[in-house]
């Protein structure tokens, strides 16, 4: 570097090199700064754009409906008439429709089926199931040995004609949820009737004291002056009086410490009904899902089911069959359970499950043989924990009573038709319209349309185009400033340095060597140049764009994030240095294609025309390289100047 003159020159000229830095410096903070604004721009929109996606679902449709027949055509009238009249007559078509379509990533049909925990009760405990018309389930029943520690007749209770009240204090639990009774507990007993005549006398024959075989069930909807008030809490003090069996039943006294035979023929069918009501005490309705994160119901926008821990299934867990699950909130407050736990399924093959997968009894009593129903035992760690934001109080806790399971981890066979709860994901949101177009006249033929589910993809969408072109706009201009830029910075420097690199070719210092000289002022000028206001433009360009991304939220709640790796900030400054360092050389290629003599003449002539009085006798002999080459001392000495 000392023996350099290029470089010294440079250095003796600060107000040149100091211009040329500065040049350098804004032209790389301005380039460098829209280029990260463009990138972080452009890849967050795209990684906020790819949490929307386009989901459907089917429902019907009856455009005729609010017309009466003497409104109707003839075609309408026929129309009518063919249309399917059960959901199995039309829903199966349109599921095939849309599956065929070339818009369609996968559907999600999903499977049920009854999963029985294993030593876990579910949470089905608010009495709910033991209202008309699902009471024949019975899950809320109870079974317990017991002491009656005192009777009396309470008909002001309710709104029933007569109400008996039996305090019993428990000793042994044969079925019940433990939230209803547990060994050492006190319960009431509510023994409604119609006739207090035909029941006085077995009232009256009560011993307090002793000890009974009771039955009960809790129904928070009895009756109107309990069912504003009761709670699922309130159940060990409000449970009914169940007779043991159909003939009136109503208790059977037992001694300390004995059990009842339940051989006994006014048993008979007993046994099999507490066995049925304990396995739906442990049962949830269990449903598959390529995707519970795709389900319309868990959007924001539908307002249905919103998570309270952890996350929801996602295709990942379909695609390598995770053995994972999400839970109700209920369920998992009650039995302790959180994000992390395991629970342990047995999943029926029951092909039409019933009520909320509970096994049910026939019209004439009889349990079927659910027992020998094939059954299929997995454990699956709780990833997720959804609650509704309002729930049906027709239903009551069993309306959630659902736990979701990757599709792949529920057995092929197993579960009732995927057609009941179907919905669809379209390859990507750009193709919503096309995919309506392409199928509303087929699917309105049979009585369907499909629906998406607003995401708010639109919004975004519309928000993210201008930004985009605006970025990428900004973007162009500005490297082609930069171009014309750095071409400036090459053509002033070079216009300095032509001098340096004559001398140095003249005093028979090689191309090669001579060009590298030339250029290692430049290096170190432009390089340091571009890395400072390469910086400054990175920080600038980082600390706008979250301010401008602030407003935007992507699906799910997801915002955005102005991080933008630092070997893009390597990349630019890069391309920035190699873009002047090529104008530079490509200018001294052109310089050392002339001969040494023309330069010499043209540095004679600089140098004469500025610094030498007597240049005219060395111009009038420009043509003999001699007399430039006696001038090649007295130029060096200005040119180290």
């Amino acid at each position: 570097m000392k023996r350099n003159v290029c470089w010294r020159s440079t250095l003796r000229q600060p107000i040149h090199t100091l211009f040329l830095l500065l040049l350098v410096g804004l032209i790389s903070f301005a380039f460098i700064s829209r280029a990260v604004g463009y990138l972080v721009v452009t890849r967050e929109m795209d990684r906020l754009g790819g949490y929307y996606r386009a989901i459907g679902h089917l429902e019907m449709i009856n455009p005729l409906i609010t017309h009466s027949s003497t409104d109707l055509t003839d075609d309408e009238v026929e129309l009518m008439e063919n249309e399917p009249e059960t959901y199995e007559d039309y829903m199966p078509a349109g599921v095939a429709l849309v599956a065929n379509s070339q818009y369609v990533a996968f559907e999600d049909r999903r499977r049920y089926c009854p999963g029985i925990l294993q030593g876990v009760h579910n949470a089905d405990v608010d009495g709910y199931s033991s209202m008309s018309p699902s009471a024949y389930i019975r899950i809320s029943d109870v079974l317990v040995y017991g002491e009656l520690r005192s009777k009396y007749s309470a008909p002001y209770a309710s709104d029933r004609l007569d109400e008996y009240h039996l305090m019993v204090n428990v000793d042994q639990v044969e079925a019940g949820y433990p939230e209803y009774v547990q060994k050492g507990s006190n319960i009431r007993l509510r023994w409604l009737v119609e006739d207090a005549s035909e029941v006085a006398a077995l009232f009256d024959s009560l011993q307090v004291g002793r000890r009974y075989l009771f039955r009960g069930y809790y129904n928070n909807g009895l009756d109107a002056t309990y069912r504003k008030t009761l709670k699922w809490e309130d159940a060990p003090n409000n449970l009914i009086l169940k007779s043991l069996n159909d003939a009136g039943l109503w208790f059977l006294p037992v001694e300390p410490g004995g059990v009842v035979d339940f051989s006994d023929p006014a048993l008979a069918g007993l046994v099999e009904e507490l066995r049925a009501t304990e396995e739906n005490r442990h049962t949830m309705w269990v449903m598959s899902t390529k995707d519970m994160s795709a389900i319309p119901i868990v959007q924001a926008v539908s307002k249905q089911y919103y998570l309270t821990d952890g996350r929801w299934l996602n295709r990942e867990d379909d695609i390598k069959g995770n053995r994972v699950c999400s839970v109700p909130h209920d369920f998992a407050q009650l039995r302790g359970l959180t994000v992390g736990d395991t629970i342990t399924l047995k999943l029926r093959n029951h092909g039409a499950p019933t009520y909320f997968s509970y096994v049910e009894p026939s019209s004439d009593g009889d349990w079927g043989a659910w027992q020998d129903w094939a059954t299929h035992t997995d454990e699956f760690h709780i990833v997720g924990v959804y609650n509704m934001k309002f729930r049906d109080f027709t239903f009551g806790i069993k309306d959630d009573n659902i736990v979701y399971i990757p599709d792949s981890c529920m057995p092929a066979g197993y579960g009732g038709s995927g057609d009941y709860f179907y919905s669809f994901i379209l390859c990507s949101p750009r193709d919503g319209d096309a995919f309506l177009s392409e199928n509303r006249e087929a699917l309105a033929e049979l009585g369907l349309r499909a629906t998406l589910v607003d995401t708010g993809w639109e919004k975004f969408y519309a928000a993210v185009i201008p930004m985009r072109q605006a970025a990428a706009t900004g973007t162009m201009i500005f490297t082609l400033v930069l171009v014309l830029a750095m071409a400036l910075v090459a053509f002033l420097y070079l216009r300095q340095r032509q001098r340096d690199f004559a001398i140095l070719r003249s005093l028979g210092v090689p191309e090669r060597v001579a060009i590298r000289q030339t250029l290692q002022p430049m290096a170190w000028v432009g390089g340091g140049s571009i890395l400072v206001g390469g910086f400054a433009g990175w920080a600038y360009a980082v600390g706008k764009a979250v301010s401008t991304l602030a407003a935007f939220q992507g699906a799910q709640g997801i915002g955005p994030s102005a991080f933008l790796s630092f070997v893009w900030f390597a990349i630019l400054c890069i391309l920035s240095f190699a873009l002047l360092m090529a104008f530079v050389y490509a200018g001294l290629s052109m310089v050392a294609r002339r001969p040494v003599l023309e330069l010499l003449q043209g540095v004679a002539g600089q140098v004469g025309g500025r610094k030498q009085a007597n240049a005219g006798p060395m111009l009038e002999h420009a043509g003999d390289a001699s007399h430039v080459v006696q001038r090649i001392p007295c130029m060096l000495q200005h040119g180290a100047r």
